[in-house]
């Protein structure tokens, strides 16, 4: 199969320009759900939400993928759940309704459309037509006054399969007793291979407060650092994280690649489990904050540098596979005449006119 990556970075870095670069489709992750204990008093769980946004009836999938175990995808779902049309399900305590038989801990999951589509036709689908939106609330009930509340949505442009690091500002860490705030760094693994991460933190005037530090995460999981465990017992002022994909895990930009994330109904030669997951190494990273005295969480995402990526390897495959390029543009092009982003004509080509 060729490589299709570098049609893939120009799309993300397109859509980072967006706040949050969440699209509407037939497949989502959410980053973490959890249904488990913390510090002083506090107990996490997750709730989701999933909008069918068609006119019809939907079967939607459900996948739970438990921290600190390597886990696998063969591209059937263990919970499924039917929406009718233009409705939204609420799921209160993912976890411990969908998959009581996980108990407490944390992990991230995966919702997709499987409603059965007829592959007895002319043209079969290519793909699933399912139109869903998905959000999840992540909160702690220790107090018996309310819930304080935080949210891990998707987040595409978050997706990190790059040499850049995923940096995350706005970290505050004073420790574990109030007053202050404590914080963790979470990293779910998206490949179906275990990856290594370089995790460094960095105080509010660019001091280096602990790392470079190694991390693996097993495949197709989740794992968690306090700052604590990482040797920060605090921060000077609001610092930041970097999270990296430790050398030598970045796809090479002019290699091919034999297998690729996928989606097809109907077609087993493209996809043969329907839904499919890549072992190419990409990560979610993430920052947990949470006020030592109210127990009020928040959710720091993670920024990547994408135009920065995007030249480099632009600048690598011009000097080591110019076809490639060639070969991903027109995907590029391909991609955003699909989604209706440009005509179907190609863009007319400009010219400098100089005035006689």
């Amino acid at each position: 199969m060729r490589k299709v990556l570098g049609a893939l970075v120009v799309a993300l870095s397109l859509l980072s320009s967006a706040a949050a670069a969440q699209l509407l489709n037939s497949f989502f992750f959410i980053p973490v759900v959890t249904r488990a204990p913390g510090l002083n008093g506090t107990f996490w769980q997750s709730d989701v939400s999933i909008t069918n946004l068609t006119s019809l009836p939907l079967t939607v999938g459900a996948k739970y993928f438990p921290s600190d175990v390597a886990n696998s995808f063969n591209g059937t779902f263990p919970v499924t759940m039917t929406i009718p049309p233009w409705q939204t399900l609420l799921v209160q305590d993912f976890v411990g309704t969908k998959f009581p038989s996980a108990g407490q801990g944390k992990g991230f999951a995966i919702i997709a459309d499987v409603t059965p589509v007829n592959c007895n036709v002319t043209k079969p689908p290519s793909s699933y037509a399912g139109l869903l939106a998905v959000t999840s609330r992540t909160y702690n009930t220790g107090d018996p006054k309310g819930t304080y509340s935080t949210a891990a949505d998707m987040n595409a442009a978050a997706l990190n399969l790059t040499n850049f690091s995923s940096v995350i500002p706005g970290v505050r860490h004073t420790g574990t007793t109030a007053p202050g705030y404590r914080s963790n760094v979470s990293v779910a693994n998206f490949s179906t291979r275990r990856i290594k991460v370089v995790i460094t933190i960095f105080d509010g005037f660019g001091g280096r407060v602990a790392g470079p530090i190694d991390q693996d995460v097993e495949a197709l999981s989740f794992r968690q650092w306090s700052l604590q465990n990482l040797g920060v017992s605090s921060i000077n002022g609001s610092g930041h994280v970097d999270v990296r994909l430790a050398d030598g895990q970045v796809a090479d930009p002019c290699a091919n690649v034999s297998d690729t994330a996928c989606s097809n109904p109907c077609d087993s030669s493209k996809c043969p489990t329907k839904y499919a997951l890549a072992s190419q190494p990409t990560f979610f990273a993430y920052v947990s904050m949470t006020d030592n005295g109210t127990g009020d969480g928040t959710i720091l995402s993670s920024f990547i540098d994408w135009q920065g990526y995007s030249k480099w390897m632009s600048d690598y495959q011009d000097q080591h596979c110019p076809d490639i390029k060639v070969y991903n543009s027109n995907r590029l092009t391909d991609w955003l005449k699909g989604r209706g982003f440009i005509g179907p004509d190609a863009p007319p080509t400009f010219r400098k006119v100089s005035k006689k």
